[in-house]
């Protein structure tokens, strides 16, 4: 089973159900609804429980609210070069440009890593990606074949 991204935007205001639906609904037409997954019946996104804050990762600021993304398409970073990180860095911009006052976090599932979405993010995912793109995923694949 692959690694796939965990997505979180923190904000200090309190977003409406409603305000996620409709989040979830436009994120989900810009897209393409295959290239996101309802994992728990709550929408593409939702907010996290403030009872699960402790579970967040660390570096997550414990805000208003906090609420979480989730994609089709594997992780993509150094390291883990998976997913497609177009895809990815759309979904980042969308929720940056959407809602200006939320920080953006970034980072592989399972873990308590996530790096904040910042313009210097943008621009060291996107060298990189453009750089080295899949390759190394995929040639170590190919030797092991």
């Amino acid at each position: 089973m692959s690694t796939h991204p965990d997505i979180y935007a923190s904000t200090d205001a309190i977003l409406s159900e409603v305000d996620l639906r409709v989040l979830s609904s436009d994120l989900s037409a810009a897209l393409g609804a295959d290239r996101v997954q309802d994992l728990f019946g709550r929408g593409v996104v939702y907010a996290e429980d403030r009872a699960g804050f402790d579970s967040l990762p660390d570096a997550l600021p414990r805000t208003g609210s906090v609420f979480r993304v989730h994609l089709s398409t594997p992780y993509y970073g150094r390291g883990y070069e998976r997913g497609h990180w177009p895809e990815i860095a759309a979904a980042l911009e969308f929720l940056c440009r959407r809602l200006p006052a939320c920080r953006v976090w970034y980072g592989p599932d399972g873990t308590d890593v996530v790096q904040e979405v910042t313009r210097e993010f943008f621009d060291e995912m996107w060298s990189y990606w453009t750089t080295v793109g899949c390759r190394p995923y995929y040639e170590k694949h190919d030797s092991m074949a």
